[in-house]
């Protein structure tokens, strides 16, 4: 908290989002905005997932999509890396399954661009067919009706 309010201090552009779900994520987001929001920092709520179904308890959604997969913009507008380096294609890629390459090997642009990123992200954009197992198939962020969504197809604007 104190390397927080030094940075709202230093006139830095201070964004928190508060994570969870149900009584609990509005507790804590008024909270948070109490605290924050008069110091001028933005707060915003963010739906905790359950990570593709590998968390439980109040966090499980249970998705399955069936068919080609419909895209999302996380793997094209963030890089995830992991403590040993490695680039993965999502931050609900829980156990890091699929890895595209490590930061000692290339570039961020030479690793993002990559033939592996590249064949992973045409898989989840429906582009390639995605197998069964896929970890996007057990993703919220790839139901055309979750009100989260980051990307829309073309297809499904009114």
């Amino acid at each position: 908290m104190q390397n927080l309010e030094r940075a709202i201090r230093a006139g830095f552009r201070v964004q928190i989002v508060v994570n969870g779900v149900g009584e609990r994520l509005v507790r804590n987001l008024a909270g948070v905005a109490r605290r924050y929001e008069p110091l001028g920092v933005e707060i915003y709520p963010s739906l905790t997932c359950d990570r593709v179904g590998e968390v439980g308890a109040e966090y499980f959604r249970d998705v399955r999509v069936d068919g080609r997969l419909t895209g999302c913009g996380w793997p094209v507008q963030h890089a995830n890396v992991s403590v040993r380096g490695d680039l993965f294609l999502c931050c609900n890629d829980y156990y890091q399954r699929e890895v595209f390459g490590n930061i000692r090997d290339g570039s961020v642009d030479d690793l993002m661009t990559s033939d592996i990123a590249v064949r992973l992200r045409r898989r989840v954009f429906g582009v390639a067919e995605a197998a069964d197992d896929f970890l996007c198939r057990r993703c919220h962020n790839q139901k055309l009706d979750f009100p989260g969504r980051d990307f829309r197809p073309i297809a499904t604007f009114g």
